[in-house]
């Protein structure tokens, strides 16, 4: 009996030990796709504050050329300003399929993603 008792807390002890290894294994997983996914965020924040910079000039460089093409430099402005109230009335129509689907599909694959590849994912 006494061999009995002595391999059933062997088995509880490995039970126990494993149930804390696979939290451990869950809460890295997380931490590192959560670290993945703000990263990856992050490059795209800085790429779009960059680019962003760069549409700045050149709009203020197009509205200054059309206001010096129609003699008057406001022109310039107030065609571009028109133009972008356009885009910005189209973004407000198809949002969801032009900004939440794709941001959602990008967090989903990046969350859920498997690849085995990867040198940095826990084994």
């Amino acid at each position: 009996m006494k061999n009995y008792t002595n391999e059933l807390e062997k088995l509880f002890t490995l039970i126990e030990s494993y149930s804390k290894t696979s939290i451990k294994l869950y809460k890295y997983t997380t931490v590192y796709k959560s670290a993945n996914i703000l990263s990856s965020l992050s490059v795209k924040f800085v790429l779009a504050l960059l680019f962003l910079f760069f549409f700045f000039f050149l709009n203020i460089g197009i509205a200054i050329y059309l206001g010096e093409y129609l003699h008057k430099i406001y022109y310039g402005f107030f065609i571009v300003a028109g133009f972008y109230i356009l885009i910005a009335l189209l973004f407000l129509v198809f949002k969801d399929a032009l900004i939440k689907t794709p941001v959602c599909n990008f967090i989903i694959s990046a969350t859920l993603n498997t690849d085995h590849n990867d040198s940095h994912e826990i084994e």
